[in-house]
């Protein structure tokens, strides 16, 4: 492994560490804890919960959300239009449209530099293009496609 691979995994280790400053009776100390990822978070701060069943292959558990364990949630009380995952891009877009959405790191002279981010509403755009693309081609509305992208 170059020094370069190496240190880029050190960075990624150290990302996922938060010092935790320590002062009393005149003392200082910096220790790491465990910054959790989103996922891990959302399971700390209980939204989530572990049925009982498993997935029939593997030993993973099988969660869901703490505000309707019992059931599937269908609808949301305060979004009732959103009950797909299309109805709550479409709601995304016209709901955060200038914000930040979609994220390609840039490299500059081999290394990763900063995002270059795409908007809700520039996503949008090109989801509107892509389906105009598509029916001008000939696939016919409501055909079911997929695509495959390096991520």
């Amino acid at each position: 492994m170059d020094s370069i691979t190496a240190e880029r995994r050190l960075n990624a280790i150290h990302g996922h560490l938060v010092p935790v400053v320590v002062v009393g009776a005149g003392s200082h100390s910096n220790d790491l804890r465990s910054n959790p990822t989103a996922g891990e978070f959302l399971c700390e701060k209980g939204y989530s919960v572990v049925l009982p069943e498993k997935l029939q292959t593997g030993k993973w558990n099988v969660y869901r959300s703490a505000c309707s364990p019992f059931k599937l949630v269908t609808r949301f009380p305060d979004h009732p239009d959103i009950g797909t995952l299309h109805d709550n891009f479409v709601q995304a877009v016209d709901t955060f449209r200038d914000y930040k959405y979609l994220g390609t790191r840039i490299r500059v002279d081999g290394t990763i530099g900063e995002y270059k981010w795409m908007t809700y509403g520039e996503a949008g755009t090109a989801r509107a293009a892509i389906g105009s693309g598509l029916l001008f081609h000939g696939i016919p509305k409501g055909s079911c496609v997929g695509f495959y992208f390096i991520n």
